[in-house]
């Protein structure tokens, strides 16, 4: 992360990233979530632990997979593939992000 210009937010691949990010951000002496608003992707075990607890993406990986063979099945019977189907994801709002208004101002 630059240091002249650092982010609003930080969308991470997954939430080991997401952890180097707020160390990272901690070392530049910026606050998580008051300068930069960090959010991981997996849910993984350590999220809810962390100071402050890092706001991640849920996947249903389970119901992803159900879904795949549901669709490989329809392709090889040259069926329409399953549609209308709700979202795999949910995001789990935690301490790591903060609305847009309490960002503390910059220089």
């Amino acid at each position: 992360m630059p240091q002249d210009a650092p982010p609003l937010a930080v969308i991470a691949s997954n939430d080991l990233v997401a952890v180097g990010v707020m160390r990272g951000a901690a070392e530049r002496g910026w606050s998580v979530p008051g300068d930069v608003s960090v959010t991981g992707w997996d849910n993984a075990d350590v999220g809810p632990y962390l100071t402050p607890s890092l706001t991640t993406v849920d996947t249903d990986r389970a119901e992803a997979g159900r879904r795949a063979m549901r669709q490989l099945v329809a392709a090889l019977n040259q069926e329409p593939a399953p549609d209308g189907l709700p979202p795999l994801t949910t995001i789990v709002w935690r301490e790591s992000t903060a609305p847009p208004a309490a960002r503390t101002a910059r220089p």
